[in-house]
C-alpha cells in the first residue's frame, strides 16, 4: 500500500515514522524505523515511560545492561514490559530496527498473554511469538525499504491482534481515563467512578497493565515532563514542570523523574543534547 512516510536524516542516522493501516492504526500509533552508524560504541540510558516497547533488530544487536543487578545479555529483536526505571543500551556504533510503543492493553492482545507478567521484564521475541518470528525477521531485514517493512508489519500484526482477547472493559476504561487526564486523576476518584476499591483497582491493573494505577499515573506524567524536556526551544522552567506534571514538590519530581531516567531533569537535557539530535531516543549514559 501507499502510505505518508515522515524520514529524517542527520549525522549518521536516519529515522522513518509511519502510521499503521487500517483498524491497526487505531491501536498503534505508529512504526519507527531506525538507522544509526557512529564512530565508535555508544551507551544510552532507555525508560519506557508507560509504554510496553517492541522492536524488531535488524541487526546488530545490542547489549543491555541492568544498572540494579548488573546484569548484561545481548538481544535483537525483543519486547520489554513497562518499568518504572531505566536501562542502559550499548552498541558498537551500529544499529538498525524498528520500534513500536504500544499501550499495554494492545500489547496484551497481540501477544495473547496478560501484559503484567512482562513487567520489568525483556523477553525475546520469539518467545512471545512462536513459530514464524524468525521469518518475520528475514523477511523484514531482506525488504529494500521502510515502505516495504511497513507493509509485512501491517500484513503479520493485524491478525494477530483481531484474534487477541479484549482486555478487561473496565480495566480499558480506566487506562483511558489516566490517559485522557495524563497521569493527574486521583487514584481514589478513579476508583469511585468505576465502582472498584483501590485495592481490587491495583489488583486488576497489575495483571491487565503491569503496575498499579498510581504507578502507570506517575510514569504518564514523568512522560510528559520527557516530551517537554525533548520539544526544542527553550528549556522549561523546573518548578513550572513539576506543577504542570501534578508535583507541588520540585525535590519529589527531581527524585521520581532521576529514578525513572537515571538524570536529574537538568542532566537529561544536558546528555539529551550530546546525543547527535538523534529523535525518540533517550540521554546517553
Amino acid at each position: 500500500m501507499t502510505r505518508p512516510i515522515t524520514v529524517r536524516q542527520g549525522a549518521g542516522w536516519e529515522v522513518a515514522g509511519a502510521r499503521p493501516a487500517g483498524l491497526l492504526g487505531q491501536a498503534i500509533d505508529h512504526y519507527q524505523g531506525y538507522v544509526e552508524k557512529t564512530a565508535g560504541p555508544v551507551r544510552r540510558r532507555e525508560f519506557t515511560a508507560g509504554k510496553v516497547v517492541f522492536i524488531f533488530g535488524l541487526g546488530p544487536s545490542i547489549t543491555l545492561v541492568d544498572p540494579v543487578a548488573d546484569g548484561a545479555r545481548r538481544v535483537d529483536s525483543f519486547v520489554a514490559g513497562l518499568d518504572d526505571g531505566f536501562t542502559i543500551t550499548e552498541t558498537t556504533g551500529a544499529q538498525s530496527g524498528i520500534q513500536l510503543n504500544l499501550d499495554p492493553l494492545v500489547a496484551g492482545r497481540l501477544f495473547g498473554l496478560p501484559i503484567g507478567r512482562l513487567t520489568r521484564e525483556v523477553v525475546d521475541f520469539a518467545d512471545l511469538w512462536g513459530d514464524g518470528a524468525g521469518g518475520l525477521v528475514e523477511q523484514l531485514q531482506a525488504a529494500r525499504d521502510w515502505s516495504r517493512r511497513f507493509d509485512l508489519l501491517d500484513r503479520h500484526l493485524a491478525p494477530r491482534l483481531a484474534a487477541g482477547s479484549k482486555p478487561n472493559p473496565t480495566v480499558a476504561w480506566a487506562w483511558r481515563r489516566l490517559r485522557e487526564t495524563g497521569g493527574l486523576i486521583s487514584i481514589t476518584e478513579l476508583a469511585a467512578d468505576i465502582g472498584w476499591s483501590r485495592k481490587h483497582l491495583a489488583t486488576q491493573f497489575r495483571d491487565h497493565v503491569g503496575l498499579a494505577p498510581k504507578a502507570v499515573a506517575r510514569l504518564m506524567r514523568l512522560g510528559a515532563a520527557v516530551r517537554a524536556l525533548d520539544g526544542g526551544g527553550p528549556a522549561p522552567e523546573l518548578s513550572g514542570l513539576a506543577l504542570d506534571c501534578g508535583y507541588y514538590d520540585q525535590a519529589h519530581f527531581i527524585h521520581d523523574f532521576r529514578r525513572l531516567t537515571g538524570l536529574t531533569p537538568t542532566a537529561y537535557l544536558r546528555r539529551r543534547a550530546d546525543d547527535d539530535g538523534i529523535p525518540g531516543t533517550a540521554a546517553p549514559a
